[in-house]
């Protein structure tokens, strides 16, 4: 499928200082950008005091506005609900979500890029809270992505062997 529009969760970047996938994905935005065949739009779930630092940065962004003291309690009640993204942005073909959100997309296709899985593979270096985040992001994935991109090879094999994903 070719993507013509897609919809890019820019939640990652709502982490200071920017993490490691938060990083990826803004070389993935700048390649994109560069393309012509591809109209891009924003998504992010973040607290409101940051939209207007987010909105700068990115027109058209699409984001609810959320006290800072509920913006964790909200993400995961979007997870766990499986609320469409079409909820928050208008239709595309594709939903690229990078490590944060996975939601279902009723008119597009969802993609997840997965950066790191040693909260499955290696819980003993991990904050539990990471690896609950972790395990209700993959049971996300698996309910609604309909591709799953991985950084590399090795946390692809990971996910195909702890996370029991298909290659």
């Amino acid at each position: 499928m070719k993507y013509r529009s897609l919809i890019i969760d820019l939640s990652p970047l709502t982490s200071l200082p920017v993490t490691g996938i938060g990083k990826i994905l803004l070389g993935l935005i700048d390649e994109l950008k560069l393309r012509d065949d591809v109209r891009l739009s924003y998504f992010a779930l973040c607290a409101r005091g940051l939209l207007p630092q987010m909105r700068s940065r990115y027109p058209g962004l699409h984001a609810p506005a959320i006290p800072a003291r509920f913006s964790k309690i909200s993400l995961r009640l979007i997870q766990e609900l499986g609320i469409p993204i079409e909820a928050f942005c208008t239709k595309a073909d594709g939903f690229l979500s990078a490590d944060w959100l996975c939601l279902p997309s009723r008119s597009g296709k969802s993609i997840a890029i997965v950066a790191d899985a040693t909260p499955l593979t290696n819980p003993q270096w991990q904050r539990k809270e990471n690896i609950d985040l972790f395990a209700r992001r993959l049971t996300s994935i698996k309910r609604h992505a309909d591709l799953v991109v991985a950084i590399s090879q090795s946390t692809r094999l990971d996910l195909i062997q702890a996370a029991k994903l298909d290659s």
